[in-house]
């Protein structure tokens, strides 16, 4: 007969590891352990069934060997009696407070009145609603307060008076009377707009000219063909910005280029200072002659006026002409 292959693997994995004569030992233990505890329980369990007596009653009589039951009490799981201390409601119906079953609105204004001058004025209005019981929802009413008002002039006075009716499920009436002045008054705050306007000459070299109170962002020499735009001065005009046109070149002069001469981007200039570029296949010239300042009455507008030159479409101006 062929020993199985799982039968000779274990067999060798045991003579390997030198546990053979332990597995034999605890094979030969399984088997015999039943054989002797069959062997001699036998005279143990008699003994032991001998030696053994049965319990004694601690009491005597039957009668206290009987289960406790306990008393059925009555209602214990009735839900109904249990609830009975309760108040039944409708869930779906408004626990809201019933403040009465009538609704009534009112509507009105008070008068008002326009004038000029000195004086003094008020307006007052009141609003009443009366209404019948409908039955059908719980609404509570509510009651309109009465208004007033009071305005003051420098001349003339000015009065009118109003009147109102409102109706829901009832009827409201409503009078009023008020009057009011108003006045104007003329004059600036006292603030100014302080913006620096420059003088220059510019132009071809040998055919320049002189441009007086030239604004922000204004071109040079011409908005067709400009050369520079003039952008403003700093804080007390020492000295002003130029944005260059791209396709200029700076030759050479004492103003500032930036980044640098071979890419003017930038012109800053001080007065007396000059630059040369070529442009249009011409020599140009550039002359800061004088900053000056300017000052007119500033008032704040409460619109954003449709007309006039501003930062916003000249920059939207230079980013067309010059490629910025």
């Amino acid at each position: 007969m062929k020993v199985p292959d799982l039968v000779q693997n274990v067999y060798r994995d045991l003579r390997d590891r030198r546990m053979l004569s332990i597995a034999v030992a605890l094979i030969g233990a399984i088997i015999l352990v039943p054989f002797l505890a069959s062997a001699g329980g036998g005279d143990d369990s008699s003994s032991t069934a001998a030696t053994t007596a049965p319990p004694t009653a601690p009491f005597a009589g039957d009668e206290q060997l009987d289960p406790v039951v306990l008393a059925e009490v009555p209602g214990l799981r009735d839900f109904r009696e249990r609830l009975a201390g309760y108040s039944s409601r409708n869930p779906f119906k408004s626990q809201a407070p019933k403040t009465g079953k009538g609704k009534g609105k009112g509507n009105g204004g008070g008068g008002n009145g326009n004038g000029s001058g000195s004086g003094t004025g008020s307006g007052s209005g009141t609003s009443t609603g009366t209404g019948t019981d409908t039955g059908s929802t719980d609404v509570p009413t509510i009651d309109i307060p009465s208004g007033s008002g009071t305005g003051t002039g420098t001349t003339g006075t000015g009065s009118g008076s109003g009147s109102g009716s409102g109706s829901g499920s009832g009827t409201g009436t409503d009078t009023g009377g008020g009057s009011g002045t108003g006045g104007g008054s003329s004059g600036s705050s006292g603030s100014q707009l302080i913006t620096y306007r420059i003088d220059v000459r510019v132009g071809p070299v040998g055919n320049t000219k002189v441009m007086a109170d030239v604004k922000s962002f204004s071109f040079l020499p011409d908005p067709k063909r400009p050369l520079v735009q003039y952008v403003d001065a700093d804080t007390g005009g020492h000295q002003v910005a130029m944005i260059v046109n791209p396709s200029a070149a700076a030759l050479k002069g004492k103003a500032k280029c930036v980044p640098k001469l071979e890419k003017c981007q930038y012109l800053v200039m001080k007065p007396g200072q000059d630059m040369e570029f070529l442009f249009d296949d011409q020599r140009y010239s550039l002359e800061l002659k004088s900053i000056n300042e300017h000052r007119e009455p500033y008032e704040p507008q409460s619109k954003s006026g449709d007309s006039g030159s501003g930062a916003g479409g000249d920059s939207h101006r230079v980013s067309s002409l010059l490629g910025y």
